[in-house]
């Protein structure tokens, strides 16, 4: 795309418009929004999407002093009070890109500082709560393990270079116990009017950059950087992403004033300038029944919403599971409903895991446990002592519902039942039956309308 900076046509919010630069002559290009008289030529999606932090409450898991302010619609993370500390995370785990790579933007704002000012924000991608949070010095992410941080360090403790500076670190030493990267900011953080920051991560060649600026245009030399396996790090989970802030003795206002990120690599990095539009927040994965035969199958929903609760519409999500569970699809789209249906067969027995996960990074799992059979034994004893007196369904929740009936030799229904809860226990009419074998039948209201039929031994 181009970025270009003209004053829209009274009234144009999108459309085409004809233009003469240096480098492009009467070219007609689509426009597809237009912010502060400048024409915005991008519109896609991307995982978070905070140009400003109005209407982000159910978004973002505050904690600590952390809180909106309507005012400045902007995420304040302390106020200029003494051992303040606030962190907000976005609520649902983003999943990075296969490569595990992203890209953010984000600007930062340091005011009402005291003699002097403490003790800063940091950027923050861990996999352990959306609750993180620590105090003082710690800028709110000490000890949070696993972690990558970049911090905005304004307060000079015994292990700091200066007073100034960034610096990118790992596993939540922020007493640079570690091997971290550091560097002196490039302006005085806490007199600027507030500052662009670019953090993007190259999955490829597993280096995470920072840049920063006074204005809106990105760096092209990035400011610090560090090599890290991100993926490795966190096992290729999906991760809380967000902001800490924290004050001692010594105060500062920390705000976060604009918040974008996207789960892929981009070469340019986000632009301020674009329209981008928010990616879908809200993905489940909803296996019914979800507990099955082996040979028989689940019917699954992957039901994905948008960042305003709505049913997500034509989007793509990939789809996955272990070895135990053969899937009929694991690519799909998303209906008028915001819904994609598949089926789920059982391969062999135990737990398997159903994972899917949006385009950019909304992701959620659900578990399918396969068994042999329903029943919980092939054989009743009912003589008193308490072990195997009666007989019946295993207590799972598929079977609440399904319909059981028991037969002898001749054929002759001699009990029935619907669900677990109530078992035969060798009678019939009040009598007992004799020993020898028994037949039952169970009829299961899963995906396949499931039918198991067995032999019952009677003993006595």
């Amino acid at each position: 795309y181009v970025r270009i900076n003209a004053t829209a046509p009274m009234g144009l919010t999108s459309g085409d418009i004809t233009m003469t630069t240096t480098n492009l002559s009467n070219q007609v290009v689509p426009v597809i929004g237009i912010v502060n008289d400048t024409a915005i030529l991008c519109g896609t999606d991307i995982s978070i999407n905070c140009p400003d932090f109005i209407d982000t409450e159910n978004l973002f898991q505050f904690n600590g002093n952390a809180a909106v302010d309507a005012m400045a619609k902007s995420l304040r993370l302390t106020e200029a009070l003494n051992n303040q500390a606030g962190s907000a995370f976005w609520k649902n785990k983003l999943l990075l890109d296969d490569d595990y790579s992203f890209s953010s933007y984000f600007t930062v704002k340091i005011s009402k500082n005291g003699t002097p000012g403490a003790d800063g924000v940091a950027f923050v991608i861990q996999k352990s709560t959306s609750a993180a949070l620590s105090t003082g010095q710690g800028i709110g992410y000490d000890g949070i393990n696993p972690s990558v941080a970049v911090e905005f360090d304004t307060y000079l403790n015994g292990f700091d270079p200066d007073a100034n500076h960034v610096a990118i670190i790992e596993d939540g030493m922020s007493d640079h116990s570690g091997s971290p990267v550091v560097t002196a900011a490039p302006f005085d953080m806490k007199t600027a009017p507030m500052f662009h920051v670019w953090v993007e991560y190259n999955g490829v060649n597993q280096t995470l950059e920072v840049r920063m600026s006074l204005n809106d245009l990105r760096p092209n030399t990035a400011l610090i950087s560090k090599v890290i396996d991100v993926a490795y790090k966190f096992d290729e989970s999906p991760l809380f992403i967000g902001f800490t802030g924290s004050t001692g003795g010594a105060v500062s206002q920390h705000e976060i004033l604009s918040f974008l990120l996207d789960n892929q690599y981009s070469v340019t990095g986000i632009d301020p300038y674009c329209a981008y539009l928010s990616a879908p927040t809200g993905l489940s994965v909803s296996p019914k029944p979800a507990t099955i035969l082996l040979n028989r199958s689940s019917t699954v929903t992957i039901h994905v919403v948008n960042r305003d609760g709505s049913d997500a519409v034509g989007k793509k999500v990939k789809i996955s599971s272990g070895s135990n569970l053969t899937l009929d699809k694991t690519n799909g789209v998303t209906d008028a409903n915001g819904n994609i249906v598949l089926k789920a067969t059982g391969d062999m027995l135990g737990t398997e895991t159903i994972k899917a996960v949006e385009t950019k990074g909304a992701n959620g799992i659900a578990a399918v446990l396969i068994l042999e059979k329903y029943v919980e034994n092939n054989f009743i004893t009912p003589n008193g002592d308490l072990k195997n007196d009666t007989w019946g369904l295993s207590e799972y929740d598929i079977l609440s519902d399904a319909s059981v009936f028991v037969y002898d030799s001749y054929g002759q229904l001699i009990f029935s039942t619907i669900g677990y809860m109530t078992k035969w226990d060798g009678n019939y009419k009040g009598k007992e039956m004799k020993a020898g074998e028994y037949y039952y039948l169970v009829k299961v209201k899963d995906a396949d309308n499931s039918i198991e039929k067995g032999v019952i031994l009677l003993l006595r």
